[in-house]
Protein backbone atom coordinates (compact mmCIF):
# COMPACT_ATOMS: atom_id res chain seq x y z
CA UNK A 1 0.00 0.00 0.00
CA UNK A 2 1.72 3.72 -0.84
CA UNK A 3 1.58 6.54 1.76
CA UNK A 4 -0.61 8.62 -0.48
CA UNK A 5 -3.50 5.72 0.07
CA UNK A 6 -2.88 4.92 3.74
CA UNK A 7 -2.84 8.33 4.25
CA UNK A 8 -6.13 8.29 2.68
CA UNK A 9 -7.92 5.72 4.68
CA UNK A 10 -6.68 7.14 7.75
CA UNK A 11 -8.04 10.28 6.90
CA UNK A 12 -11.51 8.32 6.69
CA UNK A 13 -11.13 6.75 9.73
CA UNK A 14 -10.62 10.19 11.50
CA UNK A 15 -13.60 11.67 10.03
CA UNK A 16 -11.49 14.01 8.49
CA UNK A 17 -10.02 15.38 11.40
CA UNK A 18 -6.42 15.78 12.15
CA UNK A 19 -5.22 12.99 14.42
CA UNK A 20 -4.49 16.04 17.37
CA UNK A 21 -8.02 17.11 16.38
CA UNK A 22 -9.30 13.83 16.96
CA UNK A 23 -7.23 13.33 20.56
CA UNK A 24 -8.56 16.98 21.75
CA UNK A 25 -12.15 15.88 21.55
CA UNK A 26 -11.71 12.49 22.58
CA UNK A 27 -10.52 14.18 25.58
CA UNK A 28 -13.04 16.76 25.97
CA UNK A 29 -15.73 14.08 25.93
CA UNK A 30 -13.41 12.03 28.89
CA UNK A 31 -13.29 15.17 30.53
CA UNK A 32 -16.97 16.34 30.42
CA UNK A 33 -18.15 12.97 31.48
CA UNK A 34 -16.25 12.88 34.66
CA UNK A 35 -18.01 16.65 35.49
CA UNK A 36 -21.41 15.88 34.69
CA UNK A 37 -20.72 12.56 36.68
CA UNK A 38 -19.11 14.21 39.67
CA UNK A 39 -16.28 11.07 39.29
CA UNK A 40 -15.83 8.19 37.07
CA UNK A 41 -13.67 5.20 36.66
CA UNK A 42 -10.11 4.90 33.91
CA UNK A 43 -12.57 2.00 32.07
CA UNK A 44 -15.62 3.61 31.94
CA UNK A 45 -13.49 7.19 30.38
CA UNK A 46 -11.87 5.18 28.37
CA UNK A 47 -14.96 3.67 26.95
CA UNK A 48 -17.11 7.14 26.74
CA UNK A 49 -13.74 8.98 25.07
CA UNK A 50 -12.36 6.00 22.84
CA UNK A 51 -14.42 2.76 22.38
CA UNK A 52 -12.26 0.99 20.62
CA UNK A 53 -8.75 1.85 22.20
CA UNK A 54 -8.04 2.23 25.80
CA UNK A 55 -5.46 4.70 27.22
CA UNK A 56 -7.35 8.28 27.86
CA UNK A 57 -7.87 8.08 31.08
CA UNK A 58 -4.25 6.94 32.15
CA UNK A 59 -3.68 10.03 29.70
CA UNK A 60 -5.72 12.82 31.79
CA UNK A 61 -4.41 11.71 34.78
CA UNK A 62 -0.35 11.87 33.52
CA UNK A 63 -1.81 15.57 32.37
CA UNK A 64 -2.86 16.38 35.20
CA UNK A 65 -6.24 16.90 34.01
CA UNK A 66 -7.94 14.01 36.72
CA UNK A 67 -6.58 12.72 39.51
CA UNK A 68 -7.20 9.19 40.97
CA UNK A 69 -8.01 7.53 44.13
CA UNK A 70 -7.86 4.40 45.37
CA UNK A 71 -11.28 2.56 46.26
CA UNK A 72 -9.98 -0.69 47.98
CA UNK A 73 -12.12 -2.80 46.36
CA UNK A 74 -9.48 -4.33 44.57
CA UNK A 75 -11.04 -4.61 41.18
CA UNK A 76 -13.85 -6.99 41.90
CA UNK A 77 -16.40 -7.55 39.34
CA UNK A 78 -18.42 -4.07 39.17
CA UNK A 79 -16.38 -2.22 40.70
CA UNK A 80 -13.03 -0.43 40.14
CA UNK A 81 -9.87 -0.13 41.81
CA UNK A 82 -9.54 3.26 41.49
CA UNK A 83 -12.32 6.34 40.52
CA UNK A 84 -11.50 9.70 38.75
CA UNK A 85 -12.23 12.95 39.22
CA UNK A 86 -11.22 16.34 37.92
CA UNK A 87 -7.98 18.77 38.81
CA UNK A 88 -8.85 22.18 38.96
CA UNK A 89 -6.78 22.30 35.53
CA UNK A 90 -9.39 19.83 34.14
CA UNK A 91 -12.24 21.71 34.95
CA UNK A 92 -11.29 24.43 33.54
CA UNK A 93 -11.03 22.83 30.25
CA UNK A 94 -14.14 21.90 30.03
CA UNK A 95 -15.74 24.95 31.45
CA UNK A 96 -14.31 26.55 29.02
CA UNK A 97 -16.65 25.29 26.52
CA UNK A 98 -19.46 25.96 28.21
CA UNK A 99 -21.91 28.53 26.92
CA UNK A 100 -24.42 28.45 28.61
CA UNK A 101 -23.58 30.25 32.34
CA UNK A 102 -26.83 28.37 33.56
CA UNK A 103 -24.84 25.08 33.11
CA UNK A 104 -21.74 26.05 35.79
CA UNK A 105 -22.16 24.76 39.30
CA UNK A 106 -20.34 24.12 42.04
CA UNK A 107 -17.91 20.80 41.27
CA UNK A 108 -17.81 18.53 44.18
CA UNK A 109 -15.45 16.10 42.89
CA UNK A 110 -14.99 13.25 45.26
CA UNK A 111 -17.45 14.35 47.43
CA UNK A 112 -19.89 12.06 45.94
CA UNK A 113 -18.16 9.24 45.70
CA UNK A 114 -19.92 7.12 48.22
CA UNK A 115 -17.79 3.95 48.65
CA UNK A 116 -20.58 1.76 49.68
CA UNK A 117 -22.54 2.64 46.73
CA UNK A 118 -19.65 2.77 44.16
CA UNK A 119 -20.59 -1.00 42.38
CA UNK A 120 -24.33 0.80 42.35
CA UNK A 121 -22.80 4.02 40.90
CA UNK A 122 -20.22 2.46 38.42
CA UNK A 123 -22.81 -0.37 36.88
CA UNK A 124 -25.60 2.82 36.42
CA UNK A 125 -22.44 5.40 34.46
CA UNK A 126 -21.70 1.74 32.55
CA UNK A 127 -24.84 1.44 31.12
CA UNK A 128 -25.56 4.75 30.30
CA UNK A 129 -22.15 4.86 28.18
CA UNK A 130 -23.00 1.55 26.92
CA UNK A 131 -26.35 2.37 25.31
CA UNK A 132 -24.78 5.71 24.33
CA UNK A 133 -22.23 3.71 22.02
CA UNK A 134 -25.11 1.41 20.73
CA UNK A 135 -26.94 4.49 19.80
CA UNK A 136 -30.29 3.29 21.57
CA UNK A 137 -30.44 6.91 23.80
CA UNK A 138 -28.94 9.63 22.28
CA UNK A 139 -28.34 12.19 25.11
CA UNK A 140 -28.67 11.63 29.49
CA UNK A 141 -28.94 13.28 32.51
CA UNK A 142 -26.60 12.47 35.23
CA UNK A 143 -27.89 12.59 38.92
CA UNK A 144 -26.45 15.91 39.91
CA UNK A 145 -28.69 17.45 36.31
CA UNK A 146 -31.70 15.82 37.68
CA UNK A 147 -31.80 17.34 40.94
CA UNK A 148 -31.50 20.60 39.86
CA UNK A 149 -34.97 20.23 37.76
CA UNK A 150 -36.77 17.51 39.37
CA UNK A 151 -40.14 19.06 41.85
CA UNK A 152 -39.78 18.78 45.37
CA UNK A 153 -41.09 14.91 46.51
CA UNK A 154 -40.99 13.66 43.45
CA UNK A 155 -38.71 10.36 42.39
CA UNK A 156 -35.07 11.28 41.49
CA UNK A 157 -33.90 8.00 39.78
CA UNK A 158 -30.15 7.11 38.90
CA UNK A 159 -30.15 8.55 35.81
CA UNK A 160 -32.31 10.17 32.95
CA UNK A 161 -31.69 8.68 29.06
CA UNK A 162 -33.20 10.40 26.08
CA UNK A 163 -34.34 8.52 23.01
CA UNK A 164 -34.04 10.18 19.24
CA UNK A 165 -38.00 11.09 19.71
CA UNK A 166 -37.01 13.10 22.96
CA UNK A 167 -38.97 10.48 25.23
CA UNK A 168 -37.13 10.76 28.90
CA UNK A 169 -36.46 7.88 30.15
CA UNK A 170 -35.92 7.37 33.87
CA UNK A 171 -32.96 4.80 34.99
CA UNK A 172 -33.58 2.55 38.41
CA UNK A 173 -30.87 0.10 38.84
CA UNK A 174 -31.72 -2.30 41.52
CA UNK A 175 -28.92 -4.71 43.37
CA UNK A 176 -31.03 -5.45 46.36
CA UNK A 177 -34.62 -6.10 47.30
CA UNK A 178 -36.66 -3.62 49.14
CA UNK A 179 -38.51 -3.82 52.54
CA UNK A 180 -41.98 -3.41 52.36
CA UNK A 181 -42.03 0.36 52.90
CA UNK A 182 -38.96 1.05 51.14
CA UNK A 183 -40.89 -0.73 48.27
CA UNK A 184 -43.84 1.55 48.90
CA UNK A 185 -42.39 4.73 49.01
CA UNK A 186 -40.16 3.36 45.59
CA UNK A 187 -43.38 2.94 43.51
CA UNK A 188 -45.51 5.31 44.39
CA UNK A 189 -42.54 7.70 43.91
CA UNK A 190 -42.21 6.63 40.58
CA UNK A 191 -46.20 7.26 40.00
CA UNK A 192 -46.23 10.38 41.17
CA UNK A 193 -42.82 11.67 39.32
CA UNK A 194 -44.66 9.62 36.44
CA UNK A 195 -47.75 11.56 36.67
CA UNK A 196 -46.31 14.67 36.80
CA UNK A 197 -44.53 14.55 33.91
CA UNK A 198 -40.87 14.44 35.34
CA UNK A 199 -40.00 11.69 32.72
CA UNK A 200 -41.73 9.95 30.45
CA UNK A 201 -40.75 5.88 30.70
CA UNK A 202 -38.43 3.90 33.61
CA UNK A 203 -36.53 1.36 32.83
CA UNK A 204 -35.78 -0.97 36.20
CA UNK A 205 -32.98 -3.04 35.54
CA UNK A 206 -31.04 -5.54 37.66
CA UNK A 207 -28.68 -8.40 37.13
CA UNK A 208 -31.33 -10.58 39.66
CA UNK A 209 -34.28 -12.04 37.98
CA UNK A 210 -35.61 -12.98 41.30
CA UNK A 211 -35.55 -8.54 42.47
CA UNK A 212 -36.88 -7.88 38.87
CA UNK A 213 -39.75 -10.34 39.53
CA UNK A 214 -40.35 -8.71 43.60
CA UNK A 215 -40.91 -5.46 41.20
CA UNK A 216 -42.69 -6.37 38.56
CA UNK A 217 -45.44 -7.67 40.97
CA UNK A 218 -45.45 -4.23 43.07
CA UNK A 219 -45.97 -2.54 39.93
CA UNK A 220 -49.23 -4.89 38.44
CA UNK A 221 -52.37 -2.91 37.64
CA UNK A 222 -54.48 -3.22 40.85
CA UNK A 223 -51.60 -4.16 43.35
CA UNK A 224 -52.22 -2.66 47.13
CA UNK A 225 -49.72 -0.02 47.78
CA UNK A 226 -49.42 1.07 51.45
CA UNK A 227 -48.77 4.52 52.58
CA UNK A 228 -46.90 4.82 55.84
CA UNK A 229 -47.09 7.37 58.79
CA UNK A 230 -45.21 7.35 62.08
CA UNK A 231 -46.71 6.79 65.87
CA UNK A 232 -46.13 8.76 68.86
CA UNK A 233 -43.44 6.37 69.21
CA UNK A 234 -41.77 7.50 66.26
CA UNK A 235 -42.03 3.62 64.76
CA UNK A 236 -43.91 3.54 60.83
CA UNK A 237 -46.87 1.81 60.45
CA UNK A 238 -48.96 1.76 57.64
CA UNK A 239 -52.02 4.18 56.83
CA UNK A 240 -53.85 3.23 54.37
CA UNK A 241 -53.62 1.63 50.71
CA UNK A 242 -53.60 3.11 47.07
CA UNK A 243 -54.01 0.63 44.49
CA UNK A 244 -51.11 1.14 41.38
CA UNK A 245 -53.22 2.83 38.34
CA UNK A 246 -53.33 0.48 34.87
CA UNK A 247 -51.63 3.05 33.03
CA UNK A 248 -48.52 2.53 35.11
CA UNK A 249 -47.73 -1.12 33.58
CA UNK A 250 -47.47 0.67 30.04
CA UNK A 251 -44.49 2.96 31.01
CA UNK A 252 -42.46 0.72 33.48
CA UNK A 253 -39.39 -1.50 31.30
CA UNK A 254 -38.01 -4.42 33.52
CA UNK A 255 -34.48 -5.18 32.04
CA UNK A 256 -32.15 -8.39 33.27
CA UNK A 257 -28.33 -7.25 32.99
CA UNK A 258 -25.22 -9.00 32.64
CA UNK A 259 -22.54 -7.71 35.33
Amino acid sequence: MNHAKLMEQRAQALGGESPRARGKSKDLKALEWVWRWDWSSPKIVDQVASPTRRGVARRLIERGLLKEQPTGSGGAKGTAATVVALTPEGRIIVESEIENPEQLSEYPGFRTYRPMQMRHDLLVQGAVAKWLFEGVFIHYQAPSEIAEQSLQGTKHPDAIVIDDEGNRIALELELTAKKARGMDAFAWGLVKALREEQFDQVIVFSPSRAILKCYQQRFQPGAQVKFWTKDLRGRAIPQGVREMPGWVEACILFLEIEV
